[in-house]
């Protein structure tokens, strides 16, 4: 339950934006037939299912960048000037710890998840938006929990509300931006245990070294994919 097992982090193709996330949110629902009504521990589950969606790209026979069969496109990741990038996965499946078993366990289960990826050699241990994301649904369910499970407050406008508090901004303001890779398997080994988040200069300092030791034929490879899954949308 607590393992990423295909490495997932900020990739190419799930970057979105504040007004993004909301809409996917409201896709979930839509998907898997919940509304205000839905008792909460089922549509928790529905947001946790949902943003647990990958997307993964191959090369056709032209070399144009596709989606894989297995690929889902949710839109999952979000850059916060508070807490850098921001996995919805990880927090709403943290969110949902907190609420099922409090506080203490929810940070000690993403921590534990974490340790348990080190041990196995898991290219997600220590991802280095997974902290960031665990705290902050920790915050948000202990913040909006009640009010929504009292109806005081919507889910879509208690995420909204959390991430402007934490700096929700377009992705392409995100210092790494034009640097993060489309594909697991390019993704570089930038690992962060700080539940305040990897951002700013740090974040940018971070990817500038991986993405300096590419040779000039894998950055163009890179940049190339970038425009084609952006022409896509």
């Amino acid at each position: 339950r607590m393992v990423d097992k295909t490495g997932e982090e900020p990739k190419w193709g799930q970057l979105a934006s504040l007004k993004e996330i909301i809409e996917e949110m409201r896709v979930a629902s839509k998907r898997f037939k919940t509304d205000n009504k839905t008792p909460l521990s089922q549509g928790m589950w529905a947001l946790i299912t949902h943003f647990g969606g990958n997307r993964f790209y191959e090369r056709d026979a032209n070399k144009k960048i596709v989606d894989t069969k297995a690929s889902t496109k949710v839109l999952r990741y979000v850059y916060t000037t508070e807490r850098g990038w921001i996995d919805m996965h990880h927090f709403f499946r943290v969110a949902n710890w907190a609420r099922q078993f409090g506080d203490t366990v929810a940070q000690k289960g993403g921590s534990l998840g974490e340790t348990w990826q080190q041990i196995t050699g898991s290219a997600s241990a220590n991802s280095y938006e997974d902290a960031a994301s665990n705290q902050a649904g920790i915050e948000f369910w202990s913040k909006y929990g009640e009010k929504i499970a009292s109806g005081e407050i919507s889910a879509y406008d208690a995420v909204e509300k959390f991430l402007k508090d934490l700096g929700a901004t377009d992705p392409e303001k995100a210092t790494n931006f034009s640097m993060i890779p489309h594909m697991i398997k390019d993704a570089p080994s930038v690992t962060s245990s700080d539940a305040n988040g990897l951002k700013g200069d740090d974040l940018r300092k971070k990817f500038e070294a991986w993405w300096n030791a590419l040779t000039e034929d894998e950055q163009r490879r890179i940049k190339e994919a970038h425009e084609q899954i952006e022409n896509s949308r």
